[in-house]
């Protein structure tokens, strides 16, 4: 499949679109901790300094009355500032845009959706760069992160995520292109990745995963007897720069807070009480509700809970989703025995290092998830967005094996059998188990059949899958988020 570039920007403008839907009917403040971020700004803004947090800027009552009573607005928001111990970037970024537009939240919104639109294209870049025999990749993974309800969402509210994200994956994209040898590790090249690591470390703590992965891709820069000698070069011209961004910062904070909490986090975990730690929670439901929440929530509230984690949608769209991503997961796992195991040709040991940073950029964040919810409960799988250029291409490769060859055979049967379960002891899935179950048999059959003769049938099967993802996208904001958070 030939990757055409207007393909790309198609995939760009449906997500500005639903970006646009979303941050325009998303009453203002119903994104998680917006108004905290929005503090920031003005703040800013007002004084020309940066905040301080302080005890008393998480006022847990007070936050949960006005979420209650969606966010009145006779309501001042003015005392929620628990973010002001974020590094100070994307809030830096924003103050023209405040200034502006006179402080108005839509313009804000619509600056991080410019950011995130940025970010698709740096996924596809990065991606199309490891894998450009398989364009279509980088292609299906833009698109994944592009119909994901939750990240458009996020995408949509004034939240430092967008800038955190999109400079993670700069990072990750030029770490690759050092990889591969499509950039030599000059000073020039080795520069501009440390200046990137530096503006992380000034924009989120939970994307400074990024540096040691990035650290990591310096290793194949030395040759020879010299190796060694190669990478203390190489990682010295990238430290210089992203310590030179961030010492300030991490000063600053030595002053205000105190020493050791150059990243305010300790100021942070004191100020912020009342929110639910998992010991407690755990003393009081049982290890049984913990983890069922855990699994159950985290995958709901990573395609789409929105609000501040209280607007569901429609059972049955988390149902579909459950059996689409069962499916894309079984390709992906016969997609890697197949490289692994048969040891299919195609990949050079470059690019195989290349996914190898995928994986570990996946699994860092997948572990700063599982540490925070070892302190308290928030199974928001939002947290696990930074991983979601790896995420997505696990999704493309294992979507596009799920609709090809005997896969999409053995898929078929595999839901035809679970129909025939649910019929039998329908338990909470009732008739639309059934349902989707039959659907999802027909549309894998005939993927298969179709496919055996016509390559299209496979494309048009993908094509079908994310125009579905698309359309739940849209149909959140006006089906749930505008029912359930209009006041």
């Amino acid at each position: 499949m030939v990757t055409r570039k207007w393909l790309v920007w198609l995939v760009v403008l449906a997500y500005f679109v639903a970006g646009v839907l979303y941050a325009v009917f998303t009453p203002a403040w119903q994104v998680p901790d917006e108004p905290a971020h929005y503090n920031y700004v003005r703040y800013i803004a007002s004084h020309g300094r940066f905040p301080v947090l302080e005890k008393g800027d998480y006022p847990a009552r007070y936050l949960e009355e006005i979420k209650s009573r969606r966010f009145p607005a006779d309501v001042s928001i003015d005392p929620i500032r628990y973010e002001f111990h974020q590094p100070p970037l994307y809030y830096l970024l924003q103050v023209p845009v405040f200034i502006g537009f006179g402080g108005r939240i839509l313009p804000l919104r619509i600056f991080s959706l410019l950011l995130g639109a940025l970010l698709l294209l740096v996924i596809y870049r990065a991606l199309a760069d490891l894998f450009p025999g398989r364009r279509w990749v980088a292609l299906m993974a833009a698109a994944f992160v592009a119909v994901l309800p939750m990240h458009t969402a996020m995408m949509a509210g004034v939240e430092n995520d967008s800038l955190a994200e999109l400079l993670l994956a700069i990072a990750m994209w030029f770490s690759i292109r050092l990889v591969l040898g499509f950039d030599e590790p000059n000073a020039r090249s080795l520069a501009r990745l440390g200046i990137v690591l530096g503006l992380i470390l000034v924009t989120k703590t939970t994307v400074y995963v990024a540096v040691p992965i990035a650290l990591l891709a310096l290793i194949p820069v030395g040759k020879g007897r010299w190796r060694l000698r190669g990478w203390l070069e190489g990682l010295g011209r990238v430290l210089v720069p992203m310590l030179l961004i961030a010492l300030p910062w991490y000063a600053r904070n030595v002053v205000v807070y105190g020493w050791p909490d150059f990243l305010g986090l300790r100021r942070h975990d004191f100020v912020v009480i009342g929110q639910p730690r998992t010991v407690d929670w755990i003393l009081r439901f049982g290890w049984h509700q913990y983890l069922h929440r855990y699994v159950t929530f985290t995958f709901d509230s990573f395609w789409g809970v929105f609000g501040w984690l209280g607007v569901f949608m429609d059972r049955r769209i988390y149902l579909f989703l459950e059996m689409l991503s069962a499916a894309v997961l079984l390709g992906l796992l016969v997609a890697l025995f197949e490289a692994l195991v048969r040891k299919s040709p195609g990949l050079s040991k470059k690019q195989w290092f290349g996914i190898g940073m995928l994986v570990l950029l996946f699994f860092g964040v997948v572990a700063e998830y599982v540490g925070y919810n070892l302190m308290f409960v928030q199974h928001q799988g939002r947290y696990l967005f930074p991983a979601l250029m790896a995420i997505g291409a696990g999704w493309a490769v294992g979507l596009r094996k799920a609709t090809s060859g005997r896969t999409s055979m053995v898929l078929s049967a595999a839901f035809l059998a679970l129909a025939v379960v649910f019929a039998v002891a329908p338990g909470a899935y009732g008739k639309w188990g059934v349902l989707l179950a039959v659907l999802f048999a027909s549309f894998f059959f005939a993927v298969w059949v179709l496919g055996k003769r016509k390559r299209w049938a496979t494309w048009a099967g993908i094509v079908l899958v994310y125009a579905t993802l698309y359309a739940v996208e849209v149909l959140a904001v006006f089906a749930f988020i505008v029912p359930q958070l209009a006041r």
